[in-house]
């Protein structure tokens, strides 16, 4: 991989910023990009508060400058994933772009 490709990988990067309450309530802020090269680290962040049974995940998007359909489809994850820890998952801070 060359510096060029490795800049426009990096500019594709997913952060996640993680506050909990003094309850079971978890909230992931994502910034950057959702698509196929960035959805891992929302994956462990997700099993990981399913494990802690943190019954209320939301995830607060504002900070998603992009979000492919492979993005959407791992949203979709999220919430079955949380259903089938017997959580549940809320979004939040959806931007709508035309």
């Amino acid at each position: 991989m060359g510096a060029s490709e490795a800049r426009a990988v990096m500019a594709r990067a997913l952060e996640i910023q993680r506050l909990d309450t003094e309850g079971s309530i978890s909230v992931l802020r994502l910034y950057g990009e959702l698509h196929p090269l960035t959805t891992a680290p929302l994956r462990r962040a997700v099993r990981r508060c399913a494990q802690e049974k943190r019954h209320l995940l939301i995830l607060d998007l504002q900070g998603l400058s992009y979000v492919s359909s492979s993005g959407v489809g791992e949203l979709l994850w999220a919430r079955e994933h949380m259903r089938g820890a017997g959580g549940s998952l809320s979004l939040v801070g959806m931007n709508v772009y035309t």
